[in-house]
């Protein structure tokens, strides 16, 4: 095991079952507002004789890292196991045993709203934040949730006292949105997505954020006996912090590699006509359109449709035509690995988890021009050889 690193396998309650010393290799990725994944293996004969069965669904993965020798392990995420593997190498014939997980966002994928449209449980205005714990409440929390007809279901909610939501904060622009018949990951992203093109429209508009996260329960006494359980939070503006005015990230300071910068209008729509209720004359249509873009040329209006048979408001058809703009927004695209590097002589130190983080904004020098870029996704890889590699990642610029 690498002394970097502390990997835990624990119950589906969060009880540690065992410290797995001897992993022979391991890949986890983190990611904001979005599924993150890990994939770890072990010699299987002697984990099989110590758990029989040597597999059940939603065992955990702690993993603990240190950012640097000689500091704390810092937790990087929690995983529920979903897959076993069991194969044999060829370079010497051991069985290892493979393990594929997701993190807690993967909850939010295993609920839907299962409602009537129309009802007040698919269809709301309301503070973008507020509305994303109120849909996880209804659909998962013990306590608030409900079944098809409204009616309080405990059996579709998680472990009481195991599964949380953060309070309400009213940070977010306020929305109007129907959403029947959707994951709740999809919903919640869907709602992300209407806060981003907002915050373009008026930077008062506040960006959102949401995540699930391991949630210790030392500090809440709930009498469940599970050490660790899950939280449902948002957060405003940015996930990570604003680091806009520390290191720069360049291919001089040696703390990024392959970067490509272009923008693209391909794709672009920025005239959405959303169409709801009702056919004919009698159908609800409303245009929402992006002047500035559309101005960028004289030929550059490019409409879209976008279907929104549910939405029966003015507000509600609007928000949809909100989050199609920001789909159809130009790509704007630097794609770039950011690396975790020690100080030398001549570059400065940027140390994952340290001086750059999952969420993060980070000031970026390339192709003389000079950008703010978001960490959306963190990849961390430790081979059999004990070699460590991280990335970090960003999609298109905002």
């Amino acid at each position: 095991m690498s002394l970097q690193y502390e990997l835990w396998l624990s119950d589906d309650a969060g009880r540690r079952l065992k410290l797995l010393k001897e992993f022979s290799f391991l890949t986890y990725t983190r990611a904001v507002s979005s599924l993150g994944t890990c994939n770890f293996g072990l010699p299987f004969r002697p984990f099989a004789d110590e758990f029989n069965p040597w597999f059940k669904p939603d065992w955990r993965l702690e993993i603990w890292r240190r950012p640097q020798s000689g500091s704390s392990l810092r937790l990087e995420n929690v995983f529920m196991l979903r897959k076993p593997n069991v194969y044999t190498r060829a370079e010497d014939n051991m069985q290892i045993i493979q393990f594929y997980g997701r993190d807690g966002i993967d909850l939010l994928n295993r609920r839907h709203v299962i409602q009537r449209g129309g009802t007040e449980w698919t269809t709301k205005s309301n503070y973008a934040d507020d509305m994303i714990k109120q849909i996880v409440r209804e659909q998962m929390l013990y306590g608030s949730a409900v079944d098809e007809d409204g009616t309080a279901d405990n059996s579709r909610a998680w472990p009481q006292n195991e599964f949380f939501v953060q309070s309400d904060s009213s940070q977010g622009p306020i929305i109007e949105k129907t959403f029947e018949g959707q994951s709740v990951f999809e919903v919640l992203k869907d709602i992300k997505a209407s806060t981003f093109q907002l915050n373009e429209k008026d930077a008062a508009n506040r960006r959102i954020f949401f995540h699930v996260e391991p949630y210790y329960l030392s500090s809440v006494n709930t009498g469940s006996g599970a050490p660790v359980g899950w939280r449902l939070f948002t957060k405003a503006d940015f996930y990570g912090a604003d680091r806009t005015k520390g290191i720069e990230f360049s291919l001089e300071n040696e703390n990024i590699q392959t970067p490509r910068y272009g923008i693209s209008h391909l794709d672009e729509f920025n005239a959405v006509y959303v169409k709801g209720n009702g056919r004919g004359a009698s159908q609800a249509i409303e245009s929402v359109l992006d002047v500035t873009r559309i101005n960028s040329s004289r030929w550059n209006r490019v409409e879209a449709i976008e279907p929104a048979g549910g939405e029966t408001t003015t507000a509600g058809l609007q928000n949809v035509g909100y989050a199609a703009l920001n789909v159809g927004k130009p790509q704007r695209e630097l794609p770039l690995e950011f690396i975790s590097t020690p100080a030398t002589r001549d570059t400065p130190r940027s140390l994952y988890g340290i001086d750059w983080d999952l969420g993060d904004r980070l000031p970026v020098n390339y192709a003389d021009l000079q950008f703010e870029v978001d960490v959306n996704v963190v990849y961390v890889s430790l081979n059999e050889s004990g070699e460590e590699t991280i990335t970090g990642r960003n999609e298109v610029l905002a």
